[in-house]
């Protein structure tokens, strides 16, 4: 039976949490560089198999991992703040607060600084991922006052069921109540506020990344264990998801809204093999399906375990630094990016026409740019939260 660990004594950061986190907000700003400096940008999509390249498509796939992970960590964090002292009423009530706060943050300041346009008037928010880490808060402020059994049991019933209800689907945009409702749970498409009012665009609807951050919740107890026998329950429940996902996947039975086939070209002949191998891997991110969660949460338990109690250089200390102050980076990624993709075509149409893009060059150079801008801001950022300890830098 599960149970929740008692209280610990107070421990510093774990690295590997830390470093994880950091590399999957690195990983996180090369897909944003991609929709804003690459040739198509987001009018095109890198992962149909049938026209993609093999370096496009992987630019985009090694991203699937930042939004699961980042999620399923915020979960495992809240657990640690249990095993650290927190009673369950003060960790219930940071975590509500938290996330209101960030829901918020979601809907006022990241729509402005996307687009630089303070008009609500025809689309009131883009609701992405800081929206649902937010509302899993929200949630999980509810689930730490239950039993672990019964969190594990929460979590795992949405990200195991919820491909059950892919079949659901209303008109976009949704314009009635109940509509409304199911879109934001489980459809990604717009939300009409009245008659003639502005959309609501929902990108991540809620369900299953609730059902992920209370996975984290559950996970986190894995780190009141000895060292030893952490990294095997972590790589043991990794390599079982990715062991799953592949079986599931073959198999083309359930887990995900769009099997996997060999694509065709428009004179109807199969396409290469390994394009087919480019649709086994396409798996459904908005909402996440199980073979997508399977996947990406899989490698990132690896990760974890094989970075656990691992000694970082000081070659590591960006990757910790970002993984310390995700959503300072967050936040700061897209008034930064919207200007390099001002700024780097205008030089680039010095030399040639304005309207052409980047390639895949261009678009790895205005990331390292970026990576390199946002370092001593991130580094500044992190050194102040740990000279301050007061309650609102907790909220960053």
């Amino acid at each position: 039976m599960l149970t929740q660990p008692g209280p610990a004594p107070a421990r510093a950061r774990i690295d590997s949490i830390d470093w994880l986190r950091g590399m999957v907000m690195i990983v996180m700003l090369l897909d944003h560089a991609r929709d804003f400096l690459h040739r198509g940008g987001m009018g095109i999509d890198p992962l149909d198999p049938a026209n993609t390249t093999v370096a496009l498509y992987l630019t985009r796939w090694v991203t699937h991992l930042c939004a699961p992970t980042f999620v399923f960590l915020a979960g495992l964090s809240a657990q640690l703040q249990l095993q650290r002292g927190m009673t369950p009423r003060d960790l219930s009530r940071f975590l509500l607060t938290r996330g209101l706060f960030l829901v918020a943050v979601e809907i006022f300041v990241l729509r402005p600084l996307m687009f630089f346009d303070l008009d609500f008037s025809s689309t009131f928010a883009l609701l992405q991922v800081i929206w649902a880490l937010g509302c899993s808060m929200i949630v999980l402020a509810a689930l730490v006052r239950t039993p672990l059994w019964f969190v594990a049991l929460f979590g795992a019933a949405q990200v195991l069921l919820h491909n059950s209800l892919d079949s659901i689907q209303f008109e976009s945009p949704a314009r009635t109540l109940g509509a409304g409702l199911w879109v934001l749970l489980h459809q990604q498409t717009e939300i009409q506020l009245g008659e003639h009012g502005p959309v609501v665009w929902v990108m991540y609807p809620l369900i299953p990344w609730v059902g992920v951050m209370a996975l984290g919740f559950v996970a986190g107890t894995v780190f009141a264990f000895d060292a030893a026998r952490r990294r095997r329950v972590l790589l043991s429940i990794g390599g079982a998801l990715i062991a799953g996902f592949f079986a599931l996947r073959w198999s083309n039975l359930y887990g995900d809204l769009h099997p996997w086939k060999t694509p065709v070209g428009i004179d109807g002949e199969a396409l290469a093999p390994w394009r087919s191998a480019l649709s086994f891997f396409n798996v459904e991110k908005y909402p996440p399906s199980l073979l997508y969660l399977a996947a990406t949460l899989g490698i990132s338990l690896l990760l974890l375990a094989a970075l656990d109690g691992r000694s970082f250089g000081r070659l590591s200390k960006p990757v910790l630094t970002f993984g310390r102050v995700p959503l300072f980076f967050y936040v700061l990624q897209w008034p930064l990016l919207a200007g390099l993709g001002w700024i780097m075509p205008w030089i680039y149409g010095l030399f040639a026409p304005q309207d052409s893009g980047f390639g895949l060059p261009g678009v790895y150079l205005g990331w390292a740019i970026g990576l390199c801008l946002l370092y001593p801001l991130c580094a500044a950022f992190a050194a102040l939260k740990r000279r301050n300890k007061s309650v609102w830098l907790s909220y960053l």
